[in-house]
């Protein structure tokens, strides 16, 4: 009888079932490193010629009414500079240098000045900080010069972060004039109501309402002494039937609406 010693035939089989183990394990790691778009399973995206990811959106810095105070510039800008001291705000004028205290309400949003005497007159500055329902800056300015007896003011509605544009006045503001405190049925001539019944706005420290005023002193230059060119009209002022008129913002639109 013949014998076999296989022992060599089983150790051929082994060395072969290692490398056949070894070729597949070597397979799975290739095709897992595929799928990850590179052989070391970095993301595709950071390969070299990959293009860039974006970058994640940044809100912009929220900031207060002080900031765009500081950012105006003319016809808006209130000539007077602001400078803390003392837990209290100062400013002071051109003309005479002297300082004297203004109103800076961060919390609120507000800022007024009051100038009294070094213009002839009193100059009343407001800047209010309101914000749409997208939380968009507009700032709204009012300059008032009150001489004792006639009165200017004038009125700008800014939106200081629009890339497009800044002064939105026109679409903030309603128009309003006198003719929004007579009858409805007054039909004198746009120029004349214009000239003797002057109207202001008042820009809030509290709340988002505006309100507009109607200014009647006039009636005492035109009305109680000689004759003049406005003599005629003085009935006018008999028929105002309000002072005041609110203007109420509505912040999806961006803009005030008349009560």
């Amino acid at each position: 009888m013949k014998t076999f010693n296989i022992l060599p035939a089983m150790r051929t089989i082994s060395v072969l079932l290692f490398f056949l183990l070894f070729a597949c394990g070597n397979s799975a790691n290739t095709a897992a490193s595929s799928e990850t778009g590179s052989p070391t399973g970095t993301p595709a995206a950071l390969e070299e010629g990959a293009a860039p990811q974006p970058e994640a959106y940044v809100a912009p810095e929220r900031r207060d009414v002080l900031h765009y105070y500081r950012q105006l510039k003319p016809p808006h800008a209130p000539p007077y500079p602001l400078k803390e001291n003392g837990g209290k705000w100062m400013t002071r004028a051109n003309s005479t240098e002297e300082p004297f205290e203004a109103v800076v309400d961060l919390k609120n949003g507000f800022i007024e000045i009051v100038d009294s005497g070094t213009g002839g007159g009193d100059w009343t500055y407001r800047v209010v900080l309101f914000r749409t329902a997208k939380d968009e800056p507009v700032i709204g300015i009012t300059h008032t010069f009150f001489d004792g007896a006639g009165i200017q003011h004038s009125y700008y509605f800014l939106r200081p972060e629009d890339p497009k544009q800044l002064d939105w006045t026109k679409h903030t503001m309603p128009s309003v004039s006198g003719f929004d405190f007579l009858p409805d049925d007054n039909a004198e001539e746009e120029a004349i109501v214009e000239k003797l019944l002057p109207v202001t706005l008042e820009l809030p420290r509290y709340g988002t309402s505006v309100k507009a005023h109607v200014y009647t002193g006039l009636e005492y230059i035109y009305c109680r002494g000689d004759e003049n060119e406005y003599s005629d009209y003085c009935g006018l002022f008999r028929q105002v039937k309000r002072k005041e008129l609110l203007l109420k913002w509505d912040k999806e639109k961006g803009r005030f609406e008349k009560g």
